[in-house]
């Protein structure tokens, strides 16, 4: 387990930066646009940071609830 702090210090900042997770949903968005049961909200880039990450909110169901 001693590789475990090594992979926090490199793998964390890249998890919690929140732009790249809105350009991340927008590839999600465009691979699944053809897909009618599947929906990626839409980002709001104007208000999305390194810390926060705006986005529609959809109704619907869970992943893990198909």
């Amino acid at each position: 387990m001693q590789w475990l702090p090594h992979e926090f210090k490199v793998r964390l900042p890249l998890e919690l930066d929140f732009n790249k997770e809105a350009k991340n949903a927008d590839r999600c968005r465009e691979m699944f646009k053809d897909k009618p049961n599947i929906y990626v909200p839409k980002i709001y880039h104007e208000f999305t940071r390194d810390r926060v990450l705006v986005m529609s909110f959809e109704t619907g169901i869970p992943v893990t609830q198909v």
